[in-house]
């Protein structure tokens, strides 16, 4: 059973060419799949940035040099059986080809997850909304950084549980 805790992790969506990399996991509760980028878990006395950073060599063994926040989103999900509550920063980072032609399912370092990787482009973005997570995150792909009515937090609770 999981602990009565509120997650905070952070997601980096590395981008290139138009393509967008998501680790493609298995729930082993539901037997789904769902998208997330590469990320983890924020730790105590770290910054969401320098988590980014981290996190993102730790799953798939790639730098990301100045990543670029693009919201914070609130969602609650079952992963496994069971209820999670996180608040998700989430960042972007553009990577050069050479680095993605690196990026293979033999580098994921996925800590005991069932994980492939799939590059999604634009329309496969806005197509996987639903399975993309956190809720919300898609939205934040598919609006420019600079859009002045796109607020730098948002929350997105419940979309996919259909809870009120």
């Amino acid at each position: 059973m999981a602990e009565n805790i509120i997650r905070v992790g952070v997601v980096c969506v590395l981008r290139c060419d138009q393509y967008h990399l998501f680790l493609d996991v298995a729930d082993p509760g539901s037997g789904g799949h769902f998208l997330i980028p590469p990320g983890g878990e924020v730790r105590f006395d770290e910054l969401a940035k320098d988590a980014v950073v981290r996190a993102v060599e730790e799953d798939i063994g790639v730098e990301v040099n100045e990543p670029t926040q693009l919201g914070v989103l609130e969602s609650r999900i079952i992963f496994n059986g069971e209820l999670q509550h996180e608040v998700m920063f989430c960042f972007g980072s553009d990577i050069d080809i050479e680095t993605k032609g690196g990026i293979t399912a033999a580098s994921l370092r996925t800590r005991g997850r069932t994980a492939g990787l799939r590059w999604l482009n634009l329309s496969e973005v806005k197509r996987f909304d639903e399975a993309i997570v956190p809720a919300g995150l898609a939205d934040l792909i598919l609006t420019p950084i600079n859009d002045p009515k796109v607020p730098v937090s948002r929350e997105v609770i419940d979309r996919k549980e259909g809870r009120d």
